[in-house]
């Protein structure tokens, strides 16, 4: 699905980001819903934020989703759908951000699909994507996360859920930034 006014993939460093992350129902972009969102934001290159909800999908999530996340049915039985936790979401974002996320086409699209749901517009942000990234100054080595956050020895306990993941990857970029500011 071509998404027209979707942002730019920028391949810079910076100190200022918001690092995002969804867990989702699958894997079909347009036809899966986000269970969980979390985005934390970095200024001078430091945590100083960070926006975390669940999201009940309107409908159950299959067994293998409840393995891998570790969100089961009914942590989401009680939750916000995504009309109420995208509103939340969209005021903690701010018009000038640039997002962060590891491969993070997969995040931004799924992202883009539900604002065009919940408001009728797109997600146009910029966005870093650390598993680009990783590609092209890490070369001989897996760019799976949790692999990149063992590489610079960071814990991967935690895995798979929205805010971990949010996290590893700005220590990823912030790793990678500082070994390879200079080559960009």
């Amino acid at each position: 699905m071509k998404r027209l006014y979707k942002g730019k993939s920028l391949l810079e460093f910076r100190d200022n980001f918001v690092s995002i992350d969804v867990e989702t129902t699958g894997m079909a972009s347009p036809l899966d819903r986000i269970i969980e969102i979390s985005a934390v934001r970095y200024e001078n290159a430091k945590e100083v934020d960070v926006f975390t909800h669940l999201i009940n999908p309107g409908f159950r999530i299959t067994p293998f989703i409840e393995n891998l996340t570790g969100i089961k049915n009914t942590d989401l039985t009680n939750m916000p759908d995504e009309f109420v936790v995208m509103k939340k979401f969209d005021s903690f974002i701010k018009k000038d951000d640039v997002f962060l996320a590891h491969n993070a086409h997969f995040d931004v699209n799924i992202i883009y699909d539900t604002y065009l749901r919940t408001f009728c517009e797109p997600f146009s942000y910029d966005f870093i994507d650390t598993l680009r990234l990783s590609r092209r100054f890490l070369k001989n080595m897996s760019h799976k996360l949790s692999d990149l956050l063992t590489y610079y020895g960071f814990e991967t306990d935690g895995a798979h859920r929205a805010e971990f993941d949010a996290r590893g990857a700005a220590e990823i970029y912030l790793k990678i930034k500082e070994e390879f500011a200079n080559c960009i």
